[in-house]
């Protein structure tokens, strides 16, 4: 879960980056999604970054060792795979960057 939200969170600031030239220095995907971003999303999509938003959030609350080892408090709720790994493809080609695109999106 760290490592998706990670993974949208970097392609986020990929975006705004390479659209402006700077991107904010916070971590809340739903505002940089929607606030920074602009980026439109199907009820799908924004549920999905709801729900990892909200676990994103809270590891941050956590000391960094312990926040790859489960505990009492950790709840679990991540995005499907596939339906983030399109959401991250379609934010990081909107980029004007396409051989940096193509190295990013090749498996």
């Amino acid at each position: 879960m760290h490592c998706q939200g990670l993974a949208l969170e970097l392609a986020l600031k990929f975006y705004l980056y390479d659209r402006d030239g700077e991107y904010p220095a916070i971590h809340d995907l739903e505002a940089l999604t929607e606030e920074h971003a602009g980026i439109s999303l199907n009820d799908e999509e924004r549920s999905g970054v709801a729900g990892l938003n909200k676990q994103y959030q809270r590891d941050g609350l956590f000391e960094y060792p312990s926040r790859y080892r489960p505990n009492e408090t950790r709840v679990v709720i991540s995005i499907n795979q596939q339906r983030l790994e399109r959401l991250i493809a379609r934010i990081v080609s909107l980029t004007s960057r396409d051989h940096l695109v193509a190295r990013i999106l090749a498996r």
